[in-house]
């Protein structure tokens, strides 16, 4: 009885290099694939909102206001408040919002405030910041070895806002030890504008 060659039991040499190519081109798939095939888009610091946003569309998420801030001396200013958000209620951060006309304004009349109060950079303007009001929420008791050598130690704070991001006419100043660990913090606090904003 005729019995095919593929019968036998011996794989061919061409299916030896066929299954070893496909082999090849999966793992080289998953390597450089980077997170893209689960469709995950890394977070845009500064990002457009098809609409203008206030301190409502905050509160409708959870954001829970604290304070308001006087607005007379931050350019182009129309809002600012503090107050604390998370996706667990008895586990929730801090943030500063600052609400402006537009989008436009919100980078141009924005940006620079920002960066001044964020991160390191929050030391060279502590004792002279733009916009004064509020400052002293953006301070926090400093843990052991926090921020640059001696400025800690010797005041006993550090900045509590690692960074900030624009969204919108908005921009956000988000707790955090550092930069990226602020970042996260506002992205998920954005993710979520975004999806009550499709509902």
């Amino acid at each position: 009885m005729f019995e095919p060659e593929y019968g036998s039991g011996k794989p061919s040499l061409k299916a030896i290099l066929t299954a070893g190519l496909s082999l090849a081109l999966l793992i080289a798939a998953g390597c450089g694939s980077d997170g893209a095939s689960s469709g995950a888009t890394e977070f845009q610091k500064v990002t457009p909102y098809g609409q203008t946003l206030s301190v409502d569309d905050f509160l409708r998420v959870g954001f829970k206001k604290d304070k308001q801030y006087d607005v007379t001396g931050l350019p182009g200013g129309i809002d600012a408040r503090m107050g604390y958000w998370g996706m667990d209620p008895y586990n929730r951060n801090q943030y500063e919002l600052r609400f402006y006309i537009s989008h436009e304004e919100a980078i141009e009349l924005g940006t620079e405030l920002a960066e001044e109060v964020v991160g390191e950079a929050a030391w060279e303007h502590r004792r002279n910041p733009t916009w004064e009001d509020g400052e002293k929420d953006r301070w926090q008791l400093a843990m052991i070895g926090a921020g640059p050598i001696g400025d800690a130690s010797s005041s006993g704070q550090s900045p509590k806002y690692g960074d900030y991001s624009i969204f919108g006419n908005v921009v956000l100043l988000c707790e955090g030890a550092d930069s990226g660990q602020a970042l996260e913090r506002c992205e998920a606090l954005i993710n979520a504008l975004s999806a009550r904003g499709t509902e």
